[in-house]
């Protein structure tokens, strides 16, 4: 089983791979397993989705910060997660178990959740744009568009209680009347989108 996944910071001598039976770990073994992984000491976006994810996110969030104040930029990122992510949920995800030639069982290989990415885009969002109306109302978007794409019931699910928790936030920001009705009907939207069919 790997331990690590892509992207996780590591200190020497940790183990990356959980060999059963143990007694099977010879020098060889353990020289092809090492040899199946790099470590280096920058995370890159190659096989790490969670730091691409990371990346655009906070941009959208340094973009929206008052010594910035570029709701446009942070839009342009809120753009560029929704195209990656939309494609993600709207996919099988592939066996966390990887076979050998006649089908038996050989690696476990832990995934990303979908449900993690999502959750670390819409935290950052509810967290650090409240007080800009067009931000809010582009964040929107994303879940407009992962509602339409998801076919996960359990993504479904998450998506509905963080369009809950961004417009309870839009809310108390304290935004007058017409920007609150204006950001309800559009959350009532999507709502009506993540609704079971």
């Amino acid at each position: 089983m790997l331990e690590a996944h892509p992207g996780d910071y590591v200190l020497e001598g940790t183990a990356l791979f959980l060999v059963h039976p143990h007694q099977r770990v010879d020098t060889a073994l353990s020289a092809a397993l090492g040899a199946t992984v790099r470590v280096s000491d920058a995370r890159t976006p190659y096989q790490d989705i969670s730091f691409a994810v990371q990346q655009l996110t906070e941009m959208a969030v340094r973009a929206v910060s008052p010594g910035t104040n570029d709701h446009y930029t942070a839009i342009n990122a809120l753009d560029d997660l929704t195209a990656g992510l939309t494609r993600l949920v709207s996919r099988d995800l592939p066996s966390p178990d990887r076979a050998d030639h006649i089908g038996t069982r050989r690696v476990h290989a832990p995934r990303t959740d979908p449900c993690d990415l999502i959750t670390e885009v819409f935290d950052a969002m509810r967290w650090y744009a409240p007080a800009d109306p067009g931000v809010m109302h582009a964040t929107l978007g994303p879940l407009d568009h992962l509602a339409q794409a998801a076919t996960s019931p359990k993504v479904r699910a998450h998506l509905v209680a963080h369009l809950d928790l961004l417009q309870e936030a839009f809310i108390s920001a304290g935004h007058g009347d017409h920007d609150v009705n204006t950001f309800t009907a559009r959350a009532d939207a999507v709502r009506l989108a993540l609704a079971p069919s």
